[in-house]
């Protein structure tokens, strides 16, 4: 598992009720090479309150590749936020020496509260639950839930929330979280 704290000399101006990023957090999950990435974030509802809350949450199917480490952050730049999740992968078995970084990139506008992904754009006032199947050449296809997960949750509740929202799907119904 991954957490990232925030680039925290970056601060957006932003008007109350808008959402800026402030960590993420990427595991694997077993059932299928897959990540589940959580991304928080706060939004400023007065001078003195700010609300932690759910940004968005992103099931990514990759490669069946050995994968060393999972890693990755954000960075926020005024009402743009940047979330980067890289993946070490071994090229050859048994040799550690000899590896690949795979990298995704997804944008998030906290203004028009929008999401951008290999150049789609996704409003989160339809979902904010995605899921990504990166190809044999890491290249994303996307694919948004009709689904609001908005407080702070936990990784089983994320699961079980994709879960729940593809009830045909066997690959994300036998998904569990390591252990």
């Amino acid at each position: 598992m991954m957490t990232c704290v925030g680039n925290s000399q970056v601060r957006p101006k932003l008007k109350r009720a808008e959402m800026t990023v402030t960590g993420t957090r990427a595991e694997s999950l077993n059932g299928a090479p897959v990540t589940l990435l959580t991304v928080k974030g706060s939004r400023r509802l007065s001078r003195t309150k700010i609300e932690t809350a759910s940004v968005y949450h992103a099931l990514i199917f990759h490669p069946d590749s050995r994968i060393l480490s999972i890693g990755g952050g954000f960075l926020n730049e005024g009402p743009l936020a940047t979330v980067t999740i890289t993946w070490t992968i071994q090229k050859t078995p048994n040799d550690y020496k000899n590896t690949d970084k795979k990298e995704l990139r997804i944008g998030n506008h906290a203004i028009n509260k929008i999401v951008t992904l290999a150049g789609k754009s996704f409003s989160l006032s339809k979902g904010n639950l995605f899921i990504i199947k990166l190809n044999q050449d890491w290249v994303p296809e996307s694919l948004q839930i009709n689904e609001q997960l908005v407080q702070p949750v936990e990784s089983k509740t994320v699961l079980d929330a994709f879960k729940s929202s593809s009830p045909g799907d066997e690959v994300i119904q036998r998904l569990e979280l390591a252990q």
